[in-house]
């Protein structure tokens, strides 16, 4: 018996890694997919409606997210303010901190004069939809002096906008 015992011990040690491997390695595989899917989901272009605290107007943008991190934004305020330029990376499952920045010509003597800083948390909801918060820094054209307060507590939802054929 304890000769038989000897030789099915390796047999049970090595169906219990197998079993262990099948079980440990989907897991695995799905969060690895999991990763590359919520970075994926932001990874296009959005159509976004913005509200600033007190305001009664909506704004509007559109933002492309490219694979590599950066971003091309443009905000439809008026026709002195430049396109928007930033990046973004994940900061946690569905989250991403984003940071961009644009130039305006407050005055439209043809001259930008103030540079805005927006620092943004989207949330990937679903395939379709983005929710988030930013704040709007304003700073001297070089962007080394902020001059004015920061202004917290912009709320923005987005849609993914898809090909409509003609």
């Amino acid at each position: 018996m304890s000769q038989l015992r000897s030789r099915l011990m390796p047999l049970v040690q090595v169906m219990c890694s197998l079993a262990l491997l099948v079980h440990v390695l989907p897991g695995s595989a799905l969060a690895a997919d999991d990763k590359d899917r919520d970075e994926a989901a932001l990874v296009g272009t959005w159509r976004d409606s913005i509200v600033f605290p007190g305001l009664p107007i909506e704004f509007f943008e559109v933002v492309a997210f490219h694979e590599d991190g950066t971003l091309t934004e443009r905000f439809g305020s008026g026709p002195g303010l430049s396109a928007g330029i930033g990046v973004w990376k994940k900061v946690g499952r569905g989250t991403f901190a984003v940071t961009l920045e644009n130039f305006e010509d407050t005055n439209h003597d043809g001259t930008f004069d103030v540079r805005y800083r927006i620092r943004a948390t989207y949330h990937v909801v679903d395939r379709d939809t983005v929710t988030g918060t930013a704040t709007s820094d304003t700073f001297s054209v070089d962007g080394t002096t902020q001059i004015g307060p920061s202004f917290p507590g912009i709320t923005f939802q987005g849609t993914r906008m898809r090909v409509i054929p003609e």
